[in-house]
């Protein structure tokens, strides 16, 4: 192409803005670009045209011949930080721009609002004082803005390097994040993805460029329904279980429909060991199922299934307290993926576990490398009774003395049980509404009625 405009090429066109924007960290890719035919007075290149700041800083030219002079990469004027990691600073032809001889490519945040903070990355290229004049607006020190109508945040990476992103991840809700593009690589004749590390206070992850598309669309992030990549739960999520990981699942007995080739090798008990290198597999057929005895009655409110190459598209999570009773549905999940998929449901009393395979999305079975099972709490509590509707009593029925019991107030039955956890004495719990009994008869809780809204739980 000869190109022969006063300003060759614009980038950074309506970015952050509607229409054909989205986050302006757009990469455009050059080959076989003439710039001779350029008036003197005119640019080669310019930064952020019809655009919002944004569009001024974080668009970067690709190419692999000469068409950025040699350079592979070239960014904006403004993102000074590059010109520490041996960048050329560029004259006016060139927008002012740093020409680098090595990639430099797209690193997206997509979320679902925006995020209640600074979000700032920290890495290569980053590393300056920020510059708060307009168009920079710190951007030159890796503070990112939010593109509202396309739900994400826009940046700029050195493949091969690690970078730290700041934000108050527990009040934010990210969805995910993508690196590059899966044609890059091949394009300029790597052997390997591309890739970058990223470090959040949640976790580390290496984002590659052959994961970005698919689920991804460029500008506009994520495929509706498509299920968040590892990397996105790595990074973004909180634990499942504030200040505790623990699965109560861990070594338990495991159960399971069946076992593929009658392998023992592929028994339930390799989903329940602890280790990422053994699997159960299934026969290779739909409505296979694992289940889980986890010894004691928990109060459970979530699981996580790290699936193998062989997983369901739709499954659901089961749950019941004993053998003689049907098994509970507490979710179902209808997008499955390989790797791990946390599940969280509302609060509820079992002892056994269920994995159901509704639907496979292979030819093969149901494989699962691990299934860890998270209590609210990891104090032991066994329902009296049953414990639901039920209300404690002492030797009988008839006995309600006021001796056998404190009564505090507490606003929910997991404050309740935390309460009996912290008091020495205490051999289980009443609870009905706000009112909590914690219970200290020697002889513990004998006897339990009928009651309902109530509930009536041993402490062990």
């Amino acid at each position: 192409m000869k190109a022969k405009a006063s300003a060759a090429l614009s980038a950074g066109q309506h970015c952050m803005d509607g229409g054909a924007g989205g986050p302006c960290n757009v990469q455009y890719l050059l080959e076989d670009v003439d710039f001779s035919a350029v008036s003197t007075s005119g640019k080669f290149l310019q930064f952020g045209v019809h655009s919002k700041p944004e569009g001024k800083v974080l668009p970067v030219f690709l190419a692999r011949d000469g068409s950025l002079g040699g350079f592979r990469s070239l960014v904006s004027q403004h993102l000074d930080g590059f010109g520490d990691q041996g960048c050329v600073k560029l004259g006016p032809d060139w927008d002012d721009g740093f020409g680098c001889h090595f990639p430099v490519r797209r690193l997206s945040l997509w979320t679902a609002a925006a995020m209640a903070g600074d979000v700032r990355l920290s890495g290569p290229g980053f590393t300056g004082v920020p510059n708060n004049q307009f168009p920079s607006f710190g951007g030159n020190a890796g503070f990112l803005s939010y593109a509202t109508n396309y739900n994400g945040y826009g940046a700029l990476a050195i493949p091969g390097q690690v970078y730290d992103l700041a934000a108050e991840w527990r009040e934010g809700p990210v969805v995910d994040a993508d690196f590059s593009d899966s044609a890059l690589p091949g394009y300029f004749g790597e052997d390997a993805d591309e890739e970058v590390t990223l470090k959040t206070s949640l976790g580390t992850c290496t984002l590659r460029s052959s994961k970005a598309h698919p689920p991804f669309t460029g500008r506009l992030g994520p495929v509706p329904g498509a299920p968040q990549s590892d990397c996105g739960a790595k990074l973004f999520n909180p634990p499942l279980v504030e200040g505790r990981d623990v699965s109560v699942a861990l070594n338990q007995p495991a159960a399971a429909s069946s076992t593929e080739g009658g392998n023992p090798g592929l028994s339930p008990s390799r989903a329940v060991d602890g280790s990422a290198e053994t699997r159960w597999s299934s026969s290779f057929a739909d409505g296979e199922w694992l289940a889980i005895d986890l010894g004691v009655v928990y109060e459970l409110f979530a699981v996580a299934v790290d699936w193998e190459a062989a997983y369901a598209s739709t499954y659901l999570v089961q749950l019941r307290s004993d053998e003689a009773s049907a098994w509970h549905t507490a979710a179902e999940v209808v997008n499955g993926r390989e790797g791990q998929v946390q599940t969280v449901f509302p609060e509820h009393l079992a002892r056994y576990v269920r994995i159901f395979c509704q639907k496979r999305a292979t030819p093969w079975g149901c494989s699962i490398r691990e299934l860890q099972v998270f209590p609210t709490y990891l104090g032991l509590f066994e329902p009296v009774d049953g414990g639901t509707d039920r209300a404690c009593r002492g030797e009988s029925a008839s006995d309600n003395s006021p001796r056998h019991y404190t009564v505090v107030e507490q606003e929910t039955l997991k404050a309740c049980k935390k309460a009996c956890e912290q008091t020495a004495s205490c051999v289980g719990i009443e609870y009905s509404g706000t009112r909590c009994e914690l219970w200290t008869r020697r002889d513990r809780i004998g006897a339990s009625i009928p009651l309902s809204g109530f509930t009536c739980l041993h402490f062990l």
